[in-house]
Formats: structure tokens, sequence, C-alpha cells
């Protein structure tokens, strides 16, 4: 096998992984098209999505109200200057 018999091979898997991928994003992009010229799907993933944000911020609060002390030194972000 040659060198250019090599490149030729490498450019072959590279193309039919680009084609692939390109496949994959064209499905994709056919999924996200359906769910957003849907009103009851879109309405549905955006309060999923609400859900989540609020579950995250209410957590978020819990942890920082268990905290009464401040962080420790290590914590903290050091300067260090470089000359």
């Amino acid at each position: 096998m040659s060198a250019a018999d090599g490149q030729k091979d490498d450019l072959d898997r590279l193309r039919g992984a680009a084609q692939e991928l390109i496949s994959a994003t064209r499905g994709f992009l056919d999924a996200v098209e359906e769910i957003v010229t849907d009103d009851e799907r879109l309405r549905s993933i955006s309060d999923g999505v609400g859900e989540v944000v609020r579950s995250v911020s209410s957590a978020v609060r819990r942890f920082g109200a268990e905290r009464d002390e401040p962080p420790p030194a290590t914590d903290r972000i050091e300067r260090i200057t470089v000359e």
C-alpha cells in the first residue's frame, strides 16, 4: 500500500464521518422543527425547563443558607504576581 493509497483511505473515512455528521444534524434539526412548530410541545418543554431551573435555584439557595460562616481561605482566589 502506497502513501497515496493510505491518504485516500483516510480521506474516504473523513468524508464518511462528515456525511454521517451532516445526516445526524439534519435529523436533529427536523426534530427541533417539529417541536418549535407545535405550540403544545413547545409549551410543555419550556415548562419542563422552567421547573428544572426552579429546582436548581432552590437547591442553590438551600446550600447557601446552610453555610453560616464564610468559606475557608482555601476556597478564595489567590492572585499571584509573576515577574
